[in-house]
């Protein structure tokens, strides 16, 4: 940690927040920052954690914070310059991070409608998505059995064929009786990730808990099971709300299974 004059700057205090020992040391750190930067949105995102419990508290100061980073963004000329590629500027992130914290709290707190205005926002400011929004909108589309949004969506990203995509399109699908549909996307997904029908029977049985208490707090290996827990656990709010889904999935893998044997 270096000081100038024995007086910490904000950088000193990023360090010592990530190596706090306690708690209450981390939150002495924090409010010190502040006084050296009262409008800094990563410190802001920092202060407000310990309001995770209080969801409509954690929702509100969210609110202020983003704001405060639409106030720095006006002021810094950041939306009439940049709109588009705020994420190639280094100083537009604290604020996309913000913004997409604020997104995600929304989809907990149940504002579907609230997200999705925030995710086509997002989607404005930073057309590569390096946040990946465009799955969260996948799945609050898919919650809405919006399929023209939806489809719109799958086409401005090139039709990826990544399962936070198309699953979240095989779901809506079954949802408004368009079967044939579905299943071209649960029989591309298996094309993929031969750990489907494992993954669905894991969730039927509801032995999908245990499988998610053995990933790995580092990531997950691409077209495995893993990928599939990770898509479970992030939009299990979404995927839920329709639970005959995967009873029929499971019967159409096992029945084109039984075809090709």
């Amino acid at each position: 940690m270096c000081e100038n004059n024995g007086q910490r700057d904000i950088y000193d205090y990023f360090d010592l927040i990530d190596d706090a020992k306690t708690k209450k040391e981390r939150d002495t750190y924090i409010e010190e920052a502040l006084l050296l930067e009262p409008d800094n949105l990563e410190l802001l995102l920092l202060k407000n954690e310990k309001n995770k419990k209080k969801p409509e508290k954690y929702l509100a100061e969210l609110e202020k914070i983003v704001a405060v980073g639409n106030k720095q963004m006006q002021d810094g000329g950041y939306f009439r310059d940049n709109k588009g590629e705020f994420w190639l500027v280094y100083e537009t992130r604290p604020y996309m991070r913000a913004c997409y914290e604020y997104l995600i709290t929304l989809m907990k707190c149940g504002f579907v409608t609230r997200a999705i205005k925030e995710g086509e926002r997002l989607l404005e400011l930073c057309k590569n998505d390096n946040l990946g929004v465009r799955y969260d909108l996948m799945h609050l589309f898919a919650l809405k059995e919006d399929k023209e949004n939806a489809e719109k969506l799958f086409e401005d990203f090139k039709r990826e064929q990544s399962p936070q995509m198309t699953l979240p399109l095989c779901f809506l699908y079954y949802k408004i009786g368009e079967t044939e549909n579905a299943e071209k996307f649960l029989f591309g997904i298996y094309e993929q990730n031969k750990d489907l029908l494992k993954f669905i029977k894991k969730v039927i049985s509801e032995n999908i808990y245990a499988e998610i208490g053995k990933m790995s707090p580092f990531g997950y290996r691409p077209c495995t099971m893993e990928e599939l827990l990770e898509e479970y656990v992030k939009y299990y709010s979404v995927l839920d709300t329709c639970p005959l889904f995967f009873g029929w999935a499971k019967s159409r893998l096992e029945e084109e299974k039984s075809k090709n044997k």
